[in-house]
């Protein structure tokens, strides 16, 4: 009996996991599944969100383009933006044979109140500073490994103030490069 119950609490406390929000924006995959799967269903996300990896000398960017496709003004702090802070987007990379490539955690506060205004089928783009999460130099080294490609699979949960925050979309996508061998 005893261990009926042990083996019910353990499956209740494991259920309520699955709502739970992640410990970190550690760059897991748990991280992305996590904010894939608690967005709201009742908002489609009302951006065209695309991002491709850009290479500056060896320091990788994610640059995004965000069109606002919501009919709509939409109005962002700008701290929110996709690339504005390490913390804006939840980002995961694994190399095409599968292995998770491991990730910093960064910590950048910002409390800025500057606001941003998206109209209706404006654009706006900005580069996501991959080195926030993978680098050479940290230690222990965490960069992407030589002579493989990478895989990158992001989320970006769209807080736009005029939807309510019970009701924040996500937007998501993948996207690959080739780290030099």
């Amino acid at each position: 009996m005893r261990s009926r119950l042990i083996a019910v609490v353990v499956w209740v406390w494991l259920s309520t996991l699955a709502d739970a929000a992640p410990v970190t924006n550690d760059g897991s995959l748990d991280s992305i599944a996590w904010a894939a799967t608690t967005a709201s269903p009742a908002e489609s996300c009302p951006l065209l969100l695309t991002a491709k990896v850009v290479d500056k000398a060896g320091a990788y960017s994610l640059r995004f383009t965000l069109k606002n496709v919501s009919g709509r003004l939409l109005t962002f702090y700008r701290k929110s933006l996709p690339w504005a802070n390490p913390d804006s987007i939840q980002v995961a990379a694994v190399t095409t044979e599968g292995h998770l490539v491991l990730a910093g955690y960064p910590i950048k506060d910002d409390f800025g109140i500057d606001k941003v205004t998206v109209g209706p089928e404006e654009a706006l783009n900005g580069d996501y500073d991959l080195s926030h999460r993978w680098n050479d130099k940290a230690s222990p080294p965490n960069g992407f490994p030589r002579g493989t490609t990478i895989v990158l699979m992001w989320t970006y949960k769209v807080r736009a103030e005029e939807i309510p925050a019970k009701r924040w979309p996500v937007c998501s996508g993948v996207t690959a490069f080739k780290v030099p061998g």
